[in-house]
């Protein structure tokens, strides 16, 4: 695959990864790589994955592998196993890019996963058996509560509402801009995390 890199100057040395990479922590297949480019239903990520898991993101770790390059280790609180089989209840997500002492690698629509969040992963293993983040940050879903309501919401890019966003009352927007922030284009306002779940069991 072509890699494409740029270089910024400063406190910090940064590398931004425009398009693909290789490397043991994200050997994937080209299907899989162009996944990226369109949305796909929760269907077609249930079927593509090897494993779908409910849980909390407990650490994140940065390593430099062999050859020099940067990935990030997600350690998962493993809470619920919706597909697949894991071994234990902490789960390893790796992914490209990340920060490690001045240098910081940004790969291009990779998934970002924060410590204390709640998520619904889509997983693959390349060919080291690592897990990898199906077609990058569309096979992670947020989860979250609704305001007053006890009824966990799931979504990622393209499937469900992410959380209201403050407008700034500085600035002027109509109410289908306030839409457009609160629902990021997604096709399935209201996604429920058990209407998640259903969707993947009866898929699988």
């Amino acid at each position: 695959m072509c890699l494409m890199q740029s270089r910024i100057r400063g406190p910090m040395r940064m590398t931004i990864v425009t398009w693909g990479i290789t490397g043991i922590f994200l050997l994937i297949s080209l299907d899989l790589f162009a996944s990226i480019m369109r949305p796909l239903s929760i269907d077609e990520l249930t079927r593509q994955a090897d494993a779908v898991v409910r849980g909390e993101v407990l650490s994140k770790t940065c390593e430099r592998d062999g050859q020099g390059r940067i990935y990030t280790q997600i350690e998962l609180a493993v809470e619920e196993v919706w597909k697949g089989a894991v071994s234990t209840n902490k789960f390893m997500i790796v992914l490209g890019g990340g920060v490690l002492g001045e240098e910081r690698v940004i790969v291009t629509g990779q998934v970002q996963y924060d410590i204390g969040e709640e998520v619904v992963a889509f997983i693959v293993y390349n060919s080291a058996h690592e897990a990898v983040t199906l077609g990058m940050s569309q096979g992670k879903f947020h989860l979250h509560h609704a305001p007053g309501k006890s009824t966990v919401y799931a979504h990622n890019p393209f499937h469900g509402t992410a959380p209201a966003v403050e407008v700034n009352p500085l600035i002027k927007s109509s109410k289908s801009d306030a839409a457009k922030i609160e629902n990021h284009g997604s096709t399935d306002e209201g996604l429920t995390v058990e209407d998640l779940k259903s969707k993947v069991l009866s898929a699988k």
